[in-house]
């Protein structure tokens, strides 16, 4: 009993408080709401997933020439066209090539105009991808456009000559290949050559397969030797690549070339040996010697470096190739086939037929515009002022003067001395706009030339004191596609939120005196020319008051609960 009698005096207490209208915490003046933590920057546009890659074809060097492209020389320009409006600097992206299809080029770059690197190419090592890397500088490009011009070849053609499909990819995109090659065959010379990358992608390398009869008889002579080795006929010049040597044996030769490589066919390396011959470049031979040969027929095959091109034959013809990609050179290969006795006999004497080998330079050219991206901002403030208080309506152009898309954005701060303010009513006409405690975001897409408006208004009642101000700050920035930024400058805007007017008693005469009894604010106190009353003190009195009471009564109660007492 003594515990409830405490509960009702401290609640009565407390009722008492409510009733005089004394607030239950310090009286504190109105404050603006706290600026947001600053956005952050805008986000960079996403990687490109689809390809800038527009366009991929095959293409004769010499139109209507039926010796190449044709089954001895089958090889062509892959013509590589990039079209994109805006880069990503560092993007990258990558083109696969068909089965059978090589390329062969040294790493290069694409320059527009003004001789500034707008992308970087290269081959794999195996030459069947192509990959791309946008530059640096692309970040102030627009309007990017490449032609890249390689030379391929194919590793796999028929004697009589025919027709090559297949399709390149890049990302989604899908580029159907096609292109004829005459009948001139590789079957003339029984030589097979085919170019690919050299190590890392650098540089060429020739694989050259020639093809030989077997004679069972030679093993009565020492066995049957076999050598390959550079043609010295022509300018280019080409050296053996050590531990290259691989030699195949058929009954009957396949009719197309790949086949003459075929692994099934391939002579176990116990069953021969390899040794090289001469010193002088171009001259090397890499010969294989056979003790027990057998009939039918033997391919040798080698790969050889492209020590030197040469100076070039000529210039491929027309403007549909970049300037870089129109240079033919020419190299060869020998194959030779004897008794071992034989070509000790001849000291190393070469009489075997020989294969030309067409090569031409790779090369790109490009163009693109300048980006000059740039941002405007102006601010407008409109305001309506009373005793007490004052409303902005508030009116921010943002516009696009430059002459790349850009993603905007734009953040008003509104902060408050002396004075509580609100902001609501924030509207866009393009793009999305919210109020985030004192501050306003917006964020949208502009065109060049396009214009955002964003209107907002700010309430402020005054807090007491002297006159109350509000400050309306801002930033404005843009990116463009490809990373480039525009800001705009605007300069802060004060609003002045006039002070309560007095009767000469220091009294508000316009502020409503605050209600008493149900429906009571207790956190609102009739404003007056003194201090406010400092209610802590008193609900501290007035508690230590109810617990003394609430003791006393306490006190009483357990003397009349003495056994032997009067009820």
């Amino acid at each position: 009993m003594a515990l409830s009698r405490f509960r009702s005096a401290v609640a009565a207490l407390l009722a008492g408080a409510l009733i005089l209208g004394i607030p239950m915490l310090p009286a504190q003046a109105a404050v603006a709401d706290p600026a947001p933590a600053a956005p952050a920057a805008p986000a960079a546009p996403a990687a490109t997933t689809a390809s800038p890659i527009s366009e991929v074809a095959l293409q004769p060097y010499l139109p209507g020439e039926q010796s190449w492209p044709s089954s001895f020389a089958p090889s062509f320009a892959l013509v590589i066209r990039i079209e994109t409006e805006y880069a990503q600097p560092g993007a990258r992206f990558s083109l696969a090539l068909p089965e059978h299809l090589i390329a062969v080029a040294d790493p290069g770059t694409v320059t527009d105009g003004a001789g500034e690197t707008i992308a970087d190419y290269r081959v794999d090592a195996d030459g069947r991808t192509v990959r791309f890397a946008f530059a640096p500088g692309v970040a102030s490009k627009k309007d990017l456009r490449a032609r890249i011009a390689l030379f391929a070849n194919l590793d796999d053609v028929g004697a009589a000559g025919g027709s090559f499909t297949g399709e390149a990819r890049s990302g989604s995109s899908v580029f159907p290949l096609s292109l004829s090659y005459g009948a001139m065959s590789w079957t003339m010379g029984n030589i097979s050559s085919t170019w690919v990358p050299g190590p890392n992608g650098e540089g060429a390398r020739l694989r050259v397969r020639g093809a030989v009869a077997g004679h069972a008889a030679n093993a009565a002579e020492g066995g049957q030797w076999i050598g390959a080795r550079g043609a010295d006929s022509w300018p280019g010049t080409l050296r053996p690549v050590p531990g290259t040597t691989r030699l195949f044996a058929f009954d009957e030769l396949p009719s197309t070339s790949g086949a003459l490589g075929d692994p099934a066919a391939a002579v176990p390396a116990s069953a021969y040996s390899v040794a090289a011959e001469g010193q002088a470049p171009g001259t090397v031979t890499m010969g294989v010697t056979v003790p027990a040969p057998r009939d039918g027929f033997y391919v040798i095959e080698q790969l050889f470096s492209l020590d030197s091109p040469g100076p070039s034959l000529f210039e491929a013809p027309g403007e549909t190739l970049p300037k870089g990609a129109r240079l033919i050179y020419a190299t060869g290969s020998q194959v030779d086939t004897s008794s071992v006795l034989a070509h000790a006999q001849s000291g190393g004497a070469s009489n075997g037929s020989s294969s030309l080998a067409y090569f031409v330079s790779s090369g790109a050219d490009g163009s693109a515009a300048a980006a000059k991206p740039s941002l405007g901002a102006v601010r407008t403030v409109a305001t309506e002022s009373s005793p007490s208080r004052a409303v902005a309506r508030v009116d921010l152009a943002v516009t696009n003067s430059g002459n790349t898309p850009l993603h905007a954005t734009a953040v008003e701060r509104v902060t408050a001395d002396r004075a509580a303010v609100s902001i609501d009513a924030a509207t866009a006409d393009r793009g999305t706009v919210r109020v985030v405690g004192g501050a306003v975001e917006w964020s949208g897409d502009l065109e060049p030339g396009q214009r955002a408006r964003i209107a907002y208004t700010v309430t402020a009642k005054h807090a007491g004191g002297s006159a109350g101000e509000i400050t309306i700050s801002g930033t404005t920035e843009g990116e463009t596609p490809s990373g480039q930024e525009a800001d705009a400058e605007v300069a802060d805007d004060t609003v002045t939120v006039p002070s309560a007017p007095t009767d000469g008693t220091g009294t508000d005469p316009t502020r409503t005196p605050p209600a008493t009894g149900a429906g009571a604010d207790p956190t609102e106190l009739a404003a007056t020319g003194s201090e406010p009353l400092d209610a802590a003190p008193w609900v501290i009195a007035l508690l230590f008051a109810g617990a003394a009471c609430g003791t006393l009564g306490f006190s009483r109660a357990a003397r009349g609960s003495r056994p032997g007492s009067a009820a």
